[in-house]
C-alpha cells in the first residue's frame, strides 16, 4: 500500500545494504520528507500528496512492534476508511471505492 501511494517501497535506498538497515532500524519516510536524491531515479509525472490519515494508516501497518502494529478490527475503524460501509462490502452489496482499470495489449 505504501508503494502504491508513493511509488517507492518503504525504507527505500538504492544501496541494498542501506535498505536492509533501514528496514531494521530506519525511520519511515513519506514523500514530503524524501530528498531529491532519493526520488531522482523515479519518474514523477504528478506531485505526491498523501493525507494525514493515509500516513497514519501506513505507519500503523509498518510498525515494527507486533503488539502495537495496526491490525484486525483497528484497520476497519481507522479514519482512512471512515467512508467505507464494511457490512455492505462484506455482503457484496456495494463496490469498493477504487476501481482500477487494467488494459492488456497483445503484441503479435
Amino acid at each position: 500500500m505504501y508503494e502504491m501511494m508513493t511509488g517507492l517501497p518503504p525504507f527505500y535506498s538504492e544501496v541494498l545494504s542501506e535498505m536492509y538497515q533501514n528496514i531494521v532500524a530506519g525511520d519511515l519516510v513519506f514523500p514530503s520528507d524524501m530528498t531529491d536524491e532519493v526520488l531522482a531515479p523515479f519518474d514523477r509525472r504528478a506531485p505526491i500528496f498523501i493525507c494525514v490519515q493515509a500516513c497514519d494508516l501506513l505507519a500503523g501497518f509498518l510498525d515494527r512492534d507486533p503488539k502495537t502494529r495496526l491490525g484486525g478490527e483497528e484497520v476497519r475503524q481507522h479514519p482512512f476508511f471512515e467512508d467505507i460501509d464494511w457490512d455492505a462490502l462484506d455482503k457484496r452489496e456495494s463496490m469498493h471505492p477504487v476501481c482500477a482499470c487494467v488494459l492488456f495489449s497483445h503484441s503479435s
